[in-house]
């Protein structure tokens, strides 16, 4: 039997460009990404939970194997000062220990399509619906974002249905 995954990558030319390890204006540390779905190309993120010890084999001589991992995760789950000097150096860290796990269809297309509905809304109402506020430019932004998401989403899926096969995910 397969899987939701392998079904939707059958049905949807998927394809995800890793762009690096980011540190946003508001020292969100995220991953950043170009996702491409049937010709369609849309700006993405994961925060770095979506990160892993990077995969290191043990060689003579590397003693410090464990250590390697548990400061891995150490620069996964520390709290830190939360300064962009800080966090550009635990980013750099994290570059250097982890890896980012691949992004999966099913995320991305129920993200998108989220997105999408939250376009379809009045400004006022996603405002409310989201907690922010309708006078913030910073909000007008992410709605037109969204807005502009709904276009591209609609020349490969239908939201509607979309959003009803995601109703339990």
């Amino acid at each position: 039997m397969k899987t939701t995954s392998e079904i939707l990558k059958q049905e949807f030319d998927f394809k995800a460009n890793h762009l690096g390890l980011r540190l946003d204006d508001n020292l969100w540390q995220h991953d950043k990404w170009i996702v491409t779905i049937n010709g369609q190309d849309f700006e993405y993120s994961t925060g770095i939970g979506h990160r892993q010890p990077a995969k290191v084999k043990w060689q003579r001589g590397m003693e410090n194997y464990r250590g390697f991992k548990d400061e891995a995760t150490y620069y996964l789950n520390g709290r830190f000062k939360q300064d962009k000097e800080s966090l550009e150096v635990v980013n750099s860290k994290l570059e250097a220990m982890t890896q980012v796990k691949p992004l999966n269809i099913d995320n991305v297309l129920y993200s998108l399509v989220m997105d999408a509905q939250a376009g379809q809304e009045m400004f006022e109402d996603f405002c409310d619906n989201f907690g922010y506020d309708s006078d913030s430019r910073k909000a007008f932004d992410i709605y037109q974002a969204c807005q502009k998401n709904a276009v591209k989403v609609r020349q490969f899926l239908n939201i509607e249905e979309a959003s009803e096969a995601f109703q339990d995910y």
